[in-house]
């Protein structure tokens, strides 16, 4: 069966719903790149992970990690973990503006009469 051509605004509506939540993770361990995924590989028994929620309507966040990380040596990953933080509000601002910039373009496509 053949894939069905997308438009252009449900790509973009695809987008938007993926934005909603920014997710930052430090990951300590046996891990692994999956390149065809473009996403880290993992078990959960084999790794220290923190991670961070942040939902970027409700504005609410989220982060958990283990006790581990309150004890020499991974307390020190904590202080890294706060800055991934501070640079995920940067991400976000970014992303928002290609947002916008993605529903210009849109509306100016289909204003013309094209949809791509």
């Amino acid at each position: 069966m053949a894939e069905e051509k997308r438009s252009l605004t449900e790509v973009i509506k695809d987008k938007i719903d993926n934005l909603k939540t920014l997710e930052i993770r430090t990951i300590i361990g046996n891990f692994k790149w999956n390149e065809e995924k473009k996403k880290i590989d993992y078990k959960e028994e084999e790794v220290k992970v923190i991670m961070t929620q942040i939902d970027l309507l409700e504005g609410d966040i989220k982060t958990i990690f283990s006790e581990d990380f309150l004890k020499e040596p991974y307390d020190k990953i904590l202080d890294f973990h706060a800055e991934r933080e501070k640079r995920g509000q940067e991400i976000i601002e970014n992303n928002l503006k290609a947002v916008r910039q993605l529903f210009d373009l849109a509306v100016k496509i289909l204003g013309s009469g094209r949809e791509d």
